[in-house]
């Protein structure tokens, strides 16, 4: 599933990340949640492997000692670099636009959200930039 709408029960922290899958419960609860949807690890899997960034995004970080929380920028901005040169693959990118088309064209908010983050032991907060 590429696409999963805030009121699908189908949102799950593996396949939503932590902000999304509580933004869906949120929505499934009956707040005043704007419409939305969620672009899933699935889209974003498939477009690494569509593009082979797997390796880029491997040999990028191999030097990085596991303790360098605070550096990397520099082999952000490779792998960064490296996923805008790539296009959308065809089939997320249509069901994206369709799914941003149905919303007509009210303001959006783009949030990141990983699969690692705000769980209920551990939060990475801030860690991401959208």
């Amino acid at each position: 599933m590429l696409i999963i709408p805030f009121t699908s029960t189908e949102a799950d922290l593996q396949n939503a990340g932590g902000k999304r899958l509580n933004l869906a419960r949120l929505a499934q609860a009956g707040f005043p949640v704007p419409p939305g949807f969620i672009i899933s690890t699935d889209a974003y899997r498939a477009y690494v492997e569509t593009n082979q960034l797997q390796e880029t995004i491997i040999e990028a970080l191999k030097d990085l000692p596991y303790d360098a929380a605070t550096h990397g920028e520099n082999e952000s901005t490779q792998i960064r670099k490296s996923f805008a040169m790539e296009s959308m693959i065809p089939d997320p990118e249509a069901v994206i636009r369709a799914a941003y088309t149905a919303l007509s064209s009210s303001p959006v908010v783009v949030r990141s959200s990983a699969t690692t983050e705000d769980l209920p032991d551990l939060s990475f907060a801030g860690q991401q930039d959208t």
